[in-house]
């Protein structure tokens, strides 16, 4: 299991994710397209085997830390 330092998305992100090895997830979802919606926040976590992960970000908005209260 790889691992990525938590963060929030203000604006959002969507991930293209392309299997390098293995049968992996992203997040618990299969290669291909992965979005997550403005304010959403989490721990990127591939299981499974390996990928790449193209990240995009709106306005390249990303902020690293504990989910905001």
């Amino acid at each position: 299991m790889a691992r990525d330092p938590a963060h929030e998305h203000p604006r959002g992100e969507f991930d293209l994710c392309i299997p390098i090895d293995g049968h992996p997830t992203f997040d618990h979802k299969p290669a291909g397209w992965v979005v997550y919606g403005p304010k959403s926040w989490h721990i990127p976590t591939v299981r499974n085997g390996r990928m790449a992960i193209l990240y995009f970000l709106p306005s390249g908005q990303i902020r690293f830390g504990p989910p905001n209260p």
